[in-house]
């Protein structure tokens, strides 16, 4: 995957999947050109979407970054979430291509299976997304070389129900065991009753979905 690294005039988001040839050519991008920035929270040394935009927003930055992003691992519901529909599938996309494209200026990349693809440089955060949605397909048909297939499931809205309940239930079992051998003092009955309720809230947004 050859990406054109050495122009020092382009302001550009490479948005490219996770297999073994791309991170294996990590060191051989970041030699290319002192401006790299690599977005991958699941690589050693890899920066957030927050630092990055930090980066950007950063009025000593001398040269806006080259990023290359590994958008098949913002899963998180901090660095994922936009939540669209597609073809009957509900799931959480990333943010940071639309904001770095649009709010920043820089050239998107997208690699969309055979090659990339750009969205127009005034155009609507549904166009990017489209593009995402794209990316995200031709990720599937890599099968096995991608890395981060099995990661993806957390994008669902299922998912984030779950995991956020099982966040609450862990709270409130870590309350309870401080006050096991004294009564629960009355600010602490609040916040039981409070993660009750919204325990609640998702168990009934859950079924209504």
């Amino acid at each position: 995957m050859e990406l054109e690294l050495a122009r020092s005039d382009i302001r550009q988001v490479y948005v490219i999947p996770t297999t073994q040839m791309t991170l294996d050519a990590i060191p051989k991008w970041m030699e290319s050109t002192a401006r790299l920035a690599v977005v991958a929270p699941s690589v050693a040394g890899g920066l957030t979407p927050e630092k990055l935009l930090e980066q950007l927003k950063s009025p000593d930055t001398v040269q806006t970054p080259i990023a290359v992003v590994f958008s098949d691992q913002l899963v998180s519901p901090v660095h994922a979430p936009l939540l669209v529909e597609h073809l009957g599938t509900t799931q959480y996309l990333p943010a940071l291509e639309v904001v770095a494209h649009l709010n920043y200026g820089l050239d998107l990349r997208v690699w969309v299976g055979d090659g990339f693809d750009m969205p127009p440089p005034e155009c609507a955060p549904a166009d990017v997304l489209r593009l995402l949605l794209r990316y995200q397909a031709g990720c599937q048909a890599l099968g096995d070389r991608w890395l981060m297939r099995e990661s993806q499931e957390t994008r669902s809205p299922a998912n984030r129900v779950n995991q956020a309940r099982r966040r609450l239930r862990l709270l409130h079992s870590l309350v309870m065991h401080e006050f096991q051998d004294s009564p629960l003092p009355a600010d602490y009955r609040s916040i039981v009753s409070r993660i009750g309720r919204m325990h609640k809230h998702l168990v009934d947004s859950a079924r209504a979905a």
